[in-house]
């Protein structure tokens, strides 16, 4: 499982690296069908729940995660790629 920068995943807590996304509002998916079914009507504040297989231990979980507007996930996106610039040439000068 991926988490998008600054996206509904990528704000929980409650879903891991290594998670697999099964259901999304308790219809099957696969991964060709993932993006479509976790931006569905897109309607800011609108929720998704997922089920999901935690990884390592297999257990299943729902999870509710709440929907953002495209334009301010591209803007968190955006932010986290600038300060990761910004970290890596400072890294780069001369102590």
């Amino acid at each position: 499982m991926w988490k998008v920068v600054g996206g509904p995943a990528y704000n929980t807590r409650a879903l891991d690296k290594g998670d697999v996304i099964l259901e999304v509002d308790a219809m099957s998916i696969d991964i060709e069908s993932l993006h479509d079914a976790l931006v569905g009507s897109d309607v800011p504040g609108s929720t998704v729940t997922l089920r999901v297989k935690k990884a390592g231990s297999g257990d299943m979980k729902d999870v509710e995660v709440v929907r953002v507007e495209s334009r301010e996930l591209a803007d968190k996106r955006r932010l986290f790629e600038l300060f990761t610039d910004i970290e890596n040439y400072i890294g780069e000068w001369p102590v």
